[in-house]
């Protein structure tokens, strides 16, 4: 029942501007409130978790988007190329081993000294072999809660200064269970497709 927001004009400039201020505020609102939502669970565990939003925003919203999920607490994971490196697997197919990946994770450590090295992995056994690489964080794409418990002490054991995030499929009904595996990041796209709240807009001549 609170006022978000009250304006005054003609009655052209009130209806070329009312129904987009209302969706604009409705989609935002939704973003807002479903990240708050997504942030008070990420607080609630023993570790506070940081959560993060990907880049698969709709096309044309960026702006919006984010706006809305810093308004709910979350921050961004990235908002360009240009502010990590992040390997994904569609990147590996185009070294022929790993010893030539690691020759490039070292050349890009050496040319881009001030750039965190993130890389997605599906398995223990992929982010045991890209840690011994030196990269500074591990992604981990849609593993399942129970797998990430058992993958994160082991690898924070034999690397204690890797970074460790959980990736895919995460949303507000499943969220509680990957906080509590020890991850050190969430990243999710989900906020930015929720539902849209419903603001109500009074006119009314004077």
């Amino acid at each position: 029942g609170d006022l978000l927001i009250a304006g005054k004009g003609s009655a052209d400039q009130i209806h070329a501007i009312w129904k987009v201020g209302q969706n604009i505020l409705d989609y935002t609102s939704g973003i807002a409130s479903t990240a708050r939502k997504m942030v008070d669970l990420c607080e609630k565990g023993e570790k506070k978790v940081p959560l993060l939003t990907t880049r698969k925003s709709a096309p044309g919203t960026k702006h919006l988007a984010i706006t809305g999920i810093m308004a709910g607490g979350a921050m961004p994971h990235r908002l360009g190329l240009s502010e990590t490196i992040l390997i994904f697997e569609q990147h590996r197919q185009f070294f022929k081993d790993d010893q030539a990946l690691k020759a490039k994770i070292d050349e890009i450590k050496h040319l881009a000294i001030e750039k965190r090295i993130v890389i997605e992995a599906d398995n223990l056994e992929e982010a045991l072999r890209f840690a011994k690489m030196g990269v500074d964080i591990i992604q981990f794409d849609k593993l399942s809660p129970e797998d990430l418990k058992i993958a994160i002490p082991q690898l924070k054991e034999l690397f204690p200064n890797l970074r460790i995030l959980a990736a895919g499929g995460i949303n507000p009904m499943n969220i509680h269970t990957f906080v509590e595996t020890g991850v050190d990041g969430i990243v999710t796209t989900s906020p930015y497709y929720a539902k849209a709240l419903d603001v109500k807009v009074n006119i009314t001549a004077l």
